[in-house]
């Protein structure tokens, strides 16, 4: 008998289900400033850019130093890129060139900070997540100084159970989903309660 071409199509139908029924639902959004939303097949969605490396030989750009409390200024250097690097080396800037794409990816956990130990979260497993935010003293001049938060988050569980975090940071990370006006995008730094309904 020839299994494997059958269990991989099984495992690739129950994969497809499990990414299916994390969209399937909806969200009850409000945000800090009042705005309350329902969507339909909320994501909680990543951006990120791939940045092709650097062609073989490409040169850095020179770099000078400069010591400031005795006025010694460093010599010029020029640094090579090895072909393959898997992070471009300081001072290069990639070109912005059709190769350079865009994606964006679902993410499956949330990470939350507690008393500098971490836990990661499964999505699927969070009814309800309540941000807290405090406002951060900032040397950014306002209004950016203004707008300086640090986040901490309650995660209600499916079990039962409830998990607290005094820091959360889901980096680029937005709310993605449907309402009958059309599609809502809101960063997560705007969400104070997300209540999933699935």
């Amino acid at each position: 008998m020839r299994w494997g071409p059958a269990v991989i199509a099984l495992l690739v139908l129950v994969a497809g289900a499990g990414v299916a029924s994390a969209q399937d639902g909806t969200a009850d959004v409000r945000t800090w400033a009042g705005q309350t939303l329902r969507l339909t097949s909320p994501s909680l969605e990543v951006s990120y850019t791939v940045i092709p490396p650097p062609p073989p030989g490409v040169t850095a750009a020179p770099t000078t130093t400069t010591n400031t409390p005795t006025g010694i200024t460093g010599a010029a250097t020029t640094v090579n890129t090895q072909a393959g690097a898997v992070r471009p080396i300081e001072g290069y800037v990639a070109p912005q060139t059709v190769d350079s794409k865009q994606g964006r990816r679902q993410q499956s956990t949330i990470t939350i900070a507690r008393g500098g130990l971490e836990m990661r979260v499964p999505l699927a497993n969070v009814t309800t997540m309540t941000f807290v935010r405090e406002p951060v003293k900032s040397t950014l001049p306002p209004p950016l100084g203004d707008q300086q938060y640090r986040y901490g988050t309650t995660l209600d569980l499916t079990d039962g159970s409830q998990v607290t975090g005094d820091y959360v940071n889901l980096g680029t990370a937005v709310l993605r989903g449907t309402t009958p006006q059309g599609t809502v995008v809101i960063p997560w730094q705007d969400i104070q309660t997300l209540r999933f309904q699935r």
